[in-house]
């Protein structure tokens, strides 16, 4: 472990703090769960009410840090590879948000892809930047969306020039990398900085079993991450970092100002600074035994009648051994899969649509789990043998038919007409009209199946006829959507 790491100075300091005992006359309002409220002591534990502190003498200040936020920040930079690193509490949606304010202005291109993220979208109506789609791909076997391939921020670059920025998904929600060496290299050639939403890669980098981190690329200026996906952080803790000669990082402080809560959760912090000394300690022994175990997990579930995993490298830098994806042959049954497995057997999936079912490890996997797993995946599978569903048996790697891929990435290869940008959209005059009567008027809002949080419809597209199936389908399986009315009824239109 590189020198300071073994270190959490925030947490010290907030212990440091405790070790007195002191009248609390400032906020919060529960004074550490005691008197009328201790109710919060009893419900989480009397350690977690306390270290529920603010800015002290000594605590320092998230925004203008200069003592043991100061440090912690550093010793993540250093872990992480970056040479400036700010702490996140909103999540990585802050990191995003803060990413764009700095690189992309009103009227500008900005390249993105079309398999997005929803903070994306937040930062377009932000900035009132122009989105400019990468090519969008989806896998065939699977329907899930690809990350971008090399050749695609160079084609966008031809069709709208003069974006600054370039943001990539990466890795996907299901794990897969793209080639950031030679999409870095395009970005450069356009005049771009490439910016990563990095939120399901943070403990990329951290043991050999791991795909290189998107900030090992030098071509890379900025990358958020959600400590707390992959890594041993508490939900919404993230960090953002910056690579050296990247992006300003005054001007990224004074964005962080605007979209992060003035009053930040110390424990969210300290939980940060926790898991950065986990990661870079213990953290390359535990995530190669994960990766170890998830592997074998898969490979004891591959060939499994009517299940198959989802493979599927798009660059040198492959797929995350952390996530495992499997593939049901019979549309719907894969929802099924979730359902059965956790009331059967307490064990609950990431992501489940029609045809695939998403499972994530992380530090805290044990193969106990994977064993529990393992167990239920296959007595399904002899449960729904061929034959039950009709269905021939499948096995391996090939692939379903095309009209089989999973409902909720539908249509993401299919780029409909931009009419107005997203933040045009957004302020405009609006109303509902029925779905069926959207047809050619303009989206004034997002339709998004959630999870995985990747728009099917963006504000300011023209709604068309494979879009407006798209939200017809996914209305009848029951998908559950932002956006829209209940059950997508309905749709806010430009009026």
């Amino acid at each position: 472990m590189p020198l300071g790491q073994d270190r959490a100075p925030l947490f010290e300091a907030l212990q440091a703090h405790l070790r007195d005992e002191r009248v609390r006359l400032h906020v919060p309002g529960h004074k550490g769960g005691r008197g009328a409220v201790r109710f919060l002591a009893t419900a989480f534990g009397p350690e977690l009410a306390r270290l529920d502190l603010t800015e002290l003498p000594g605590l320092d200040d998230l925004h203008s840090p200069e003592g043991p936020i100061a440090e912690a920040e550093a010793l993540a930079a250093e872990a992480f590879g970056a040479a400036k690193t700010f702490f996140l509490v909103n999540g990585s949606t802050a990191g995003v948000l803060a990413m764009m304010l700095a690189t992309a202005s009103p009227g500008e291109p900005v390249y993105v892809p079309r398999a997005l993220h929803r903070s994306l979208l937040s930062g377009l109506i932000l900035t009132g930047a122009v989105p400019v789609y990468l090519t969008p791909r989806v896998d065939e076997q699977s329907g899930l969306p690809l990350p971008p391939f090399p050749g695609d921020i160079a084609e966008a670059g031809r069709r709208s020039p003069g974006g600054r920025a370039v943001f990539l998904v990466d890795p996907t929600y299901h794990g897969l990398c793209a080639d950031l060496a030679r999409l870095g290299d395009e970005a450069a050639a356009v005049g771009a900085q490439l910016c990563v939403d990095e939120a399901h890669g943070a403990h990329f980098g951290f043991g050999p079993a791991l795909p290189a981190r998107s900030l090992s690329f030098e071509r890379v200026a900025a990358a958020a991450q959600s400590l707390h996906k992959m890594g041993a952080a508490l939900t919404q803790s993230s960090l953002l970092h910056l690579a050296p000669g990247g992006l300003d990082p005054e001007r990224v402080r004074a964005a962080l100002a605007a979209v992060q809560t003035s009053s930040p959760s110390y424990v969210l912090m300290a939980s940060l600074d926790l898991a950065r000394r986990f990661m870079a300690g213990e953290g390359p022994a535990v995530f190669e035994r994960t990766a170890r175990l998830m592997g074998e997990c898969g490979r004891s579930l591959s060939g499994l009648p009517g299940l198959r995993v989802f493979r599927r490298p798009c660059g040198p830098r492959g797929q995350d051994p952390l996530k495992l994806t499997l593939i049901v042959d019979a549309p719907g049954d894969a929802r099924e899969l979730s359902r059965e497995l956790a009331a059967g057997r307490g064990i609950h999936s990431e992501l489940a649509d029609q045809r695939t079912i998403l499972f994530v490890a992380g530090p805290g996997t044990t193969a106990s789990d994977l064993e529990r797993l393992t167990a239920g995946v296959r007595e399904y599978a002899r449960r729904a043998a061929p034959g039950e569903h009709g269905a021939a048996t499948r096995t391996g790697d090939v692939s379903p038919a095309a009209d089989h891929a999973g409902l909720e990435h539908a249509g993401l290869g299919h780029l409909p007409e931009q009419a107005v940008t997203p933040r045009e959209a957004f302020f405009a005059p609006v109303e509902p009209v029925a779905l069926e009567e959207g047809f050619r008027r303009v989206a004034a809002e997002a339709v998004v199946p959630s999870p995985p949080g990747i728009p099917v419809v963006m504000p300011g597209e023209r709604l068309d006829r494979e879009t407006i199936d798209v939200l017809r389908r996914l209305r009848q399986a029951g998908t559950h959507c932002q956006g829209g009315g209940p059950g997508l009824s309905w749709i806010r239109v430009l009026a």
